[in-house]
């Protein structure tokens, strides 16, 4: 999967976070059409950016504990550091922390 694929889908779990609207973790999965485990690699990882999430039994929905909104991108500058050819996510996924630091997550 393509790094900006994966980002865009992380906007979108947020996203759907944010609304409460994400179903148990079988009907989430399905709806972002991933496997479960990849659901849980990808809360894992907005876990790791500082989300504070849990899950609801009674309205069976994910939610954020504290107020916290995603902010994936890269600026002009951090996008030259990568020489051509080079994925940017294999890149960065040799240093995770990098990855978040750049991407601004959860202020």
């Amino acid at each position: 999967m393509s790094f900006l694929k994966q980002l865009e889908r992380l906007k979108r779990i947020e996203k759907l976070i944010q609304l409460q609207a994400t179903g148990t973790p079988k009907q989430f999965a399905q709806r972002l059409g991933i496997s479960e485990s990849t659901l849980y690699e990808d809360l894992n990882i907005l876990k790791e950016m500082g989300g504070k999430i849990a899950y609801s039994r009674t309205q069976l929905s994910y939610y954020f504990i504290t107020n916290a909104e995603l902010h994936l991108g890269f600026t002009n500058s951090e996008l030259q550091q990568f020489k051509g050819g080079q994925s940017i996510f294999s890149s960065l996924r040799k240093n995770r922390s990098k990855l978040f630091y750049t991407c601004n997550a959860f202020k």
